[in-house]
């Protein structure tokens, strides 16, 4: 109280700041996914990763046996001490232009040394990194996959469910069921296998009810000029009256037909 009457502002460190990406990833489900997958992908990475950092080591390693005792000659700390020899060359391994400074004094001394740097830098940047990234893809591809199927299924089974409760006659206990999903599925293809048949006309596939609604559209558009024209009988007028009827209701079942065998 005594430093708040003093005007000195005491700033208290918030700790939960830490927690807010987490609280995003548990509120979007798609953020979700994506992060379980990338945890699940780690299991593989990991072990590309600790392929890796042995490689580093055992170039660490090699490196100080080689340039140790021209580090001292040369006064350059980059090979003096099995430290440095590590650190350095995890640092060329994540940061490329680093080689240049790193093997420079050496090159000049010896230019052998340079086949050292070449190895190391070709088996790390240009083979471990890449085959880091393709295991990285590869698996965070499949898991990723594999829980959209899951929750595909769960979907088709709570869908299967629903429309057997739906199916029931909650009045007639004993009397089964009229229709089922495979059923329903079944009838469903058999409807577009028949609004999918076709022919084969002079190496073209045509088909049958394409052709159907076709002559459908042409006769329609004859009807619509007749039924107008009154310079025919009302006989003949009225026939075409019912020709458009029996027309609209033509152009009514296909509609049907197509959202029953095309509709999800």
């Amino acid at each position: 109280m005594g430093l708040c009457a003093a005007g000195v502002s005491i700033v208290q460190p918030r700790y939960t700041r830490i927690f807010r990406p987490f609280m995003v990833i548990a509120r979007r489900r798609n953020i979700r996914v994506v992060f379980a997958s990338f945890l699940r992908a780690l299991k593989d990475v990991a072990v590309v990763l600790a392929l890796t950092l042995c490689v580093v080591l055992f170039f660490g390693l090699m490196g100080f046996l080689l340039f140790a005792d021209s580090s001292v000659i040369l006064n350059v700390p980059y090979f003096a001490t099995l430290g440095d020899s590590l650190y350095n060359m995890l640092l060329i391994q994540s940061c490329l232009p680093v080689m240049m400074a790193v093997m420079l004094p050496y090159y000049v001394q010896s230019q052998w040394s340079a086949l050292y740097f070449v190895v190391f830098v070709l088996f790390t940047n240009f083979f471990l990194v890449k085959l880091t990234i393709a295991v990285s893809y590869r698996r965070y591809k499949r898991n990723t996959e594999k829980m959209l199927y899951k929750r595909l299924q769960k979907r088709k089974i709570a869908l299967s469910k629903a429309f057997e409760l739906l199916s029931d006659d909650p009045l007639d206990e004993d009397t089964p069921r009229t229709i089922t999903l495979d059923a329903w599925l079944n009838w469903q293809t058999r409807t577009r296998n028949f609004l999918l048949a076709q022919t084969t006309v002079w190496g073209y596939p045509v088909i049958y009810m394409e052709v159907f609604v076709g002559f459908l559209i042409c006769l329609s558009v004859v009807q619509a000029t007749q039924v107008n024209n009154y310079a025919l009988t009302n006989s003949l007028n009225h026939t075409w009256r019912l020709v458009g009827v029996g027309l609209l209701s033509l152009f009514t079942v296909e509609i049907l037909l197509k959202l029953f065998a095309f509709g999800s």
